[in-house]
């Protein structure tokens, strides 16, 4: 999907000014949920490569320079302007000793007509089947709709992947179609199932 809204020729995008929200923090059960630090980099190449194996099964290989500490630096600030910029919400996952041990990603903001937001999400391995994905997907939702006023968020999953297709569906995401050919992962061009969830609040700003 493109991260571009359409635009009439000759006539160039309003720029807004940054937003002033509070950083988001949240707790979920054992888990907090927020934007990364400089402080955090070594749990989070630590989260990478653990799970370098596991996260390619469904996504994208983990890139080799996601295991390295050079390049979350510049990747930790660059969230933090895309938050300020209303761009994204990038969050961590940490449990109770500071360990990243999943990902959630509310990304590809577009406002004007669409107020639209694409997300994806991760998890440790050693964490799955326990139902904490879900729990802090709601957390990160409810802040996408009643905080970032976003009134769609769009999530795409491969149809073998039978855990994120539960859990979209638990958390009320409608399907909308099979996109043939959609990302190319370990070589192979692979289908997702699009879905998507609307804001039933959602305030003309």
């Amino acid at each position: 999907m493109s991260s571009q809204e359409p635009q009439s020729r000759g006539i160039l995008p309003p720029v807004l000014p940054p937003v002033n929200r509070p950083l988001p923090e949240f707790v979920v059960r054992d888990l907090t949920l927020r934007l990364g630090q400089p402080g955090d980099i070594d749990a989070i190449v630590g989260y990478y490569s653990r799970n370098q194996e596991y996260l390619g099964r469904f996504s994208a290989p983990v890139n080799s320079k996601w295991l390295g500490r050079e390049f979350w630096g510049p990747r930790v600030e660059e969230m933090h302007a895309s938050f300020r910029d209303d761009k994204a919400c990038n969050f961590f996952m940490f449990d109770d000793k500071r360990r990243v041990v999943g990902v959630i990603n509310l990304s590809n903001a577009i406002r004007g007509a669409f107020h639209c937001c694409t997300l994806g999400y991760g998890l440790d391995q050693d964490l799955q089947g326990r139902g904490l994905m879900t729990e802090a997907l709601k957390v990160a939702i409810r802040y996408a709709f009643e905080e970032m006023n976003f009134h769609r968020i769009e999530a795409n999953y491969q149809p073998k992947n039978l855990k994120s297709e539960n859990i979209l569906r638990k958390l009320g995401f409608i399907e909308e179609g099979l996109a043939q050919s959609y990302l190319y992962i370990n070589g192979i061009w692979e289908p997702h199932m699009k879905t998507s969830l609307t804001n039933q609040n959602w305030r003309p700003t």
